[in-house]
């Protein structure tokens, strides 16, 4: 008995920590150091919990659950199931499963672990005070979590992290504190002493955060919740209800009514970063894209986790006309929409049902139960799940917000049975569950643990090489990603597309430093270099073939080596496989065009070459009109015919609708300087100095100009800024010594200054 109440306690305790921890875990190892680290904590908290919990019920001899309503069994399976479908018949299984580095909220191992803690606190948590107590916990976290956002918005924070909160971004925060609040609020009025004091601290706090967030769906978040808790509290006549509660709440509505109506922002508070998302709109056309593709989407989607690719392959094309062109979304608006591109219909159903079966049961047991026992603290649950329920429906649910539905979830069904049926382990035909049980989530959970903290290690590794490449350590960053790309490619782990497509441009950057330091000149490691890149390149595109990322990256990696036999084949047919799946984007069609001019310096089908390029420039165009590299393209091939006048007026007019592209403005002056035209280029030139001081071409180029009029100190002074910007440069260094001994800047140096070229995030130059 003695190791009963030992491992009841065991049990107990660590779902509490679990509450507490979850939303306040932060581990700054890896790039996601926010949903990462929390996902590994619940998969281990929930595993020694579920051990803890078998080992309560042997010991006890007896298992003791709590009776719910079978048919919430039969829901919960539903949505399994449809999960691990969808998971099988993925475009991604083991992405599917697993999730990726930077995005581990939409996977199967998520759901499974957190259909595991519901469960967990619906039969673990025997008594009301014990989800009292996890309550309390989960209200002490939010509380620190919005101290510690506030901090952050008013830049007061001490703490040497990086992070604007510990969830996730500040419209993240007010939906976390918008669905927390009510909860802690009610439980304010119900914990006493400590307990009490803490409820009302950090209520303010939250509600606090909401405000000057002023993020509109956490108003209605709000708002869902708090109409909830009113309209049945008001509901239930015969049970009396103290003043003090329905007046907060009525205020807070009235608060949250104004907020949405007025779009009130508070005035003189620090105003919070843009967010970027989706219109629902523009998820429409994702989904409408990816059912199109056949039945087998239309039931399950296209699997957990692979909405990137959906919409990589389905975007609308008016997104080009927007400043987040070049963004790849891995979330749409919703995440009730999100379930429905990855799951499918099938996916979306469970969803429903379950929400449906939840609130529907819930106020049955709650407003018209003759059962009155803590029906306040029922409602005040209920109110918090529905409220998550809206969010699920208007806003995409990183972990921290996951974890905290699920949480409730089980927390309400556990509180709304307050019956238990149970099992005796003696002479019963069920003996051998407990030891089978038992053995199989040690394997199981411990064979999960072990590998998620291999890809863990994996994506810790990764993080590591990338600090190393920035510092201009390849060969040591090269390791750090191998060993990352490695690690996750085993039997049991699914490799990632991300490590090899960046090992291989590491490996390009090798080759070219070889090549180009006169100390280490080495073909043969060269040529290495560039095999191990073509390798790495090869995994990349056989992991995920529809990821367009590793064909632009395949294409970018044998044009740098164009002259190489064939090289420029592999390059033309990787952007062909990159506009295949990403078909909206003028990328690719404008690299295809730069490979046909750079091909038609050294051949003798010059004209077919140029018009090959016009053709997938003026496609580029189509798609984004004021695309300034596919522009400037058009600039180059008059140019080289010749036409040196028709390439300025080109780019003229491409400057009137890109006007905000000061990489344009720059190319053009480089084309007035090629001209002669000292006077328009130096304008251009400043130009384009005045909207980013920080551009080094453009201060090289306006101290050349000046140095051509024979103005020396400005054209040192010029210099000196570009010198500044790139301390190490030796040429920079050179040019200012040729001016203060009054000689032409350029005295035994070329002029050569860097083409337009505008790369998608997965190119690293």
């Amino acid at each position: 008995m003695k190791k009963s109440i030992l491992f009841s306690k065991i049990n107990k305790y660590l779902l509490y920590l679990t509450g507490f921890l979850t939303p306040l875990f932060v581990l700054p190892l890896t790039q996601n150091y926010l949903n990462y680290p929390k996902r590994i904590l619940v998969l281990v908290l929930v595993v020694l919990s579920l051990i803890a919990w078998i080992l309560r019920q042997k010991f006890r001899g007896k298992v003791k659950l709590r009776k719910i309503n079978p048919k919430l069994y039969w829901i919960g399976g539903f949505v399994l199931l449809t999960f691990t479908l969808s998971t099988f018949f993925s475009l991604w299984p083991g992405l599917s499963f697993w999730g990726n580095p930077y995005s581990v909220s939409d996977n199967l191992l998520n759901i499974i672990v957190l259909f595991g803690l519901s469960f967990l606190l619906i039969h673990s948590f025997e008594k009301r005070k014990d989800f009292f107590n996890f309550i309390f916990f989960l209200i002490f976290s939010g509380g620190i979590v919005g101290a510690f956002s506030l901090l952050r918005i008013f830049d007061l924070s001490i703490f040497k992290i990086n992070p604007l909160s510990l969830i996730g971004n500040f419209n993240a925060v007010a939906i976390f504190s918008a669905a927390l609040f009510p909860l802690a609020l009610s439980f304010s009025f119900f914990f006493k002493r400590k307990k009490k004091i803490i409820s009302i601290l950090s209520s303010v706090i939250l509600i606090s955060l909401v405000a000057l967030i002023n993020f509109q769906v956490a108003w209605l978040v709000l708002l869902a919740g708090v109409l909830t808790a009113l309209f049945f509290a008001t509901w239930r006549t015969d049970e009396e209800i103290k003043l003090g509660l329905p007046i907060v709440l009525m205020l807070v509505l009235a608060l949250a009514l104004f907020f949405v109506l007025f779009r009130f922002s508070i005035p003189f508070f620090p105003s919070r970063p843009a967010e970027i998302s989706l219109t629902i709109g523009s998820e429409y056309d994702i989904l409408e894209g990816t059912f199109g593709k056949g039945i087998k989407n239309k039931i399950l989607g296209s699997g957990p986790g692979t909405f990137l690719f959906e919409y990589s392959l389905h975007r609308s094309p008016a997104l080009n006309r927007t400043i987040f062109w070049g963004t790849r979304f891995r979330e749409g608006s919703s995440s009730f929409l999100d379930w429905i591109v990855t799951k499918g219909l099938l996916g979306g159903l469970s969803l429903i049902l379950l929400w449906g079966f939840v609130i529907i049961s819930g106020i049955k047991k709650v407003i018209f139960s003759k059962d009155s026992s803590f029906w306040k603290e029922k409602l005040s649950v209920l109110a918090v799940f529905i409220s998550l329920v809206t969010a699920f429906l208007l806003y995409p649910l990183n972990f921290t917000l996951l974890f905290l539905f699920f949480s409730i979830l089980g927390i309400f069904i556990g509180l709304a049975s307050s019956k238990f049926k149970e099992i005796e382990l003696q002479n019963n035909n069920y003996s051998f569950v407990i030891p089978l049980a038992l053995i199989l989530v040690i394997i199981l959970g411990g064979g999960l643990i072990f590998l998620q903290g291999i890809r863990y290690y994996a994506a810790n590794q990764y993080y590591r090489a990338n600090i190393l490449s920035r510092q201009g350590e390849v060969d040591k960053a090269i390791v750090k990603i191998t060993k990352a790309a490695n690690l996750t490619t085993t039997s049991f782990n699914s490799p990632i597309d991300l490590y090899y497509r960046d090992l291989a441009q590491l490996h390009l950057s090798n080759a070219n430093r070889v090549a180009q330091d006169e100390n280490t000149k080495n073909p043969g490691l060269v040529q290495s270099a560039i095999n191990n890149g073509m390798q790495s390149l090869e995994t990349a595109t056989k992991i995920a073939p529809f990821n367009a990322a590793n064909w632009n990256v395949r294409g970018f990696f044998y044009r740098n080596l164009l002259g190489l036999e064939k090289a420029d084949d592999f390059a033309i047919n990787s952007y062909k496989k990159a506009i295949e799946k990403e078909p909206s984007s003028p990328f690719a069609y404008t690299e295809m065009a730069r490979i046909y001019i750079l091909s038609a310096q050294d051949s003798n089908q010059t004209n077919n070459y140029f018009e090959q390029a016009k053709k997938r420039l003026e496609k580029a165009i189509e798609l984004k009109p004021d695309y300034a590299p596919a522009h400037y393209l058009v600039a180059v091939i008059y140019d080289q015919q010749g036409d040196l006048g028709k390439a300025i007026e080109n780019l003229k007019e491409a400057e009137i609708s890109a006007s905000q592209d000061i990489g344009l403005t720059f190319q053009l002056g480089l084309l007035y300087w090629r001209q002669g035209d000292i006077g328009q280029a130096q304008a251009k030139f400043q130009q384009a100095v005045n909207a980013n001081s920080k551009y080094s071409n453009a201060h090289y180029m306006l101290g050349l100009a000046y140095d051509e009029q024979g103005q020396k100190d400005k054209a040192l002074e010029q210099f000196e800024k570009v010198s500044d910007l790139n301390p190490d440069n030796e040429r920079v260094k050179k040019i200012i010594n040729n001016l203060k001994n009054k000689n032409p800047a350029l005295e035994g140096l070329d002029s050569t200054v860097a083409p337009l070229q505008d790369s998608p995030q997965e190119i690293k130059e």
